[in-house]
C-alpha cells in the first residue's frame, strides 16, 4: 500500500488533472469530448478497482465500514447515471435541457462530495499521524 504522503500527492495531481480536463473539454468538439469521457470512465473504473483492493487490505472492522460506504455510493452513482442515460437519446429540446441540467447538478454534487471527502481525508491523515506519534511516544517511554 502507498504511504499517506504518496496518496496525498496522487490526490493533488488528480485534482489538477480534473481542472485541466474540464477546461479543455469546454473547447472541444463532440467527438473529442466523447473520447475524453470514455478515457475518464476507464480511469474511474481502474480507480474503483484500486480502491477495492486498498479497502480489502485493511483490518476487518475498518474494511467493513469503507465497503459499506462504497457500496451505497456505487448504488447511487449507478442510479444517477441511469437517469442521465435514459434521457440521452431524446430529440426534444426541453428534455435535452433537463438532461443537461441533471448532468450539471450531478457533476456539482460529485465535486462537492469529493471536496467533502478531501476534508474528511485531511482529518483522517492528521488523526493517523497523531495516533502514530502517540504510539511512538509510548514505545520510547517503555524502552
Amino acid at each position: 500500500m502507498k504511504k499517506l504522503s504518496e496518496q496525498i500527492t496522487e490526490l493533488a495531481a488528480r485534482a489538477a488533472k480534473l481542472e485541466k480536463s474540464a477546461t479543455a473539454a469546454q473547447q472541444e468538439n463532440k467527438a473529442k469530448l466523447e473520447a475524453r469521457i470514455e478515457t475518464a470512465k476507464a480511469e474511474t473504473k481502474a480507480m474503483h478497482q484500486t480502491f477495492n483492493a486498498r479497502v480489502q487490505s485493511l483490518e476487518a472492522k475498518t474494511s467493513e465500514h469503507w465497503t459499506e460506504l462504497k457500496q451505497n455510493f456505487d448504488i447511487r452513482i449507478k442510479q444517477i447515471k441511469q437517469e442521465v442515460d435514459d434521457r440521452k437519446d431524446s430529440r426534444d429540446l426541453k428534455r435535452a435541457q433537463k438532461r443537461a441540467d441533471r448532468a450539471e447538478n450531478n457533476a456539482e454534487a460529485a465535486v462537492s462530495f469529493a471536496l467533502y471527502s478531501m476534508s474528511e481525508a485531511e482529518v483522517a491523515v492528521l488523526e493517523a499521524l497523531d495516533a502514530r506519534a502517540y504510539a511512538s511516544s509510548l514505545e520510547e517511554n517503555a524502552a
